[in-house]
């Protein structure tokens, strides 16, 4: 076989049977798959965080009126019946 026929034999069977893309073979596709998956995890990570905080930054913390701060008190057992009736009175 001469040179020229020696060359166009190798460059033949050197991408043969590599699928898709002849010069990615084997670990080409394996890395393309974890590429893949790595973009999926990423993109789902970042929407998650972006509507996570939206969802810290509207929230507001409750403003507790005196009623509020009598009820707790009473529902832990800080202030008796009698005490709790006359500052609802008192407040309204």
């Amino acid at each position: 076989m001469d040179q020229a026929g020696l060359l166009q034999h190798m460059a033949y069977h050197h991408h043969e049977g590599t699928g898709w893309c002849p010069s990615m073979g084997t670990w080409g596709w394996f890395w393309m798959f974890i590429g893949t998956v790595a973009f999926i995890v990423i993109t789902i990570l970042i929407i998650y965080l972006l509507f996570k905080e939206d969802d810290v930054k509207n929230t507001k913390p409750a403003l507790r009126g005196p009623e509020d701060i009598i009820d707790e008190r009473y529902a832990k057992g800080e202030i008796s019946t009698k005490e709790y009736r006359e500052k609802k009175k008192e407040i309204r």
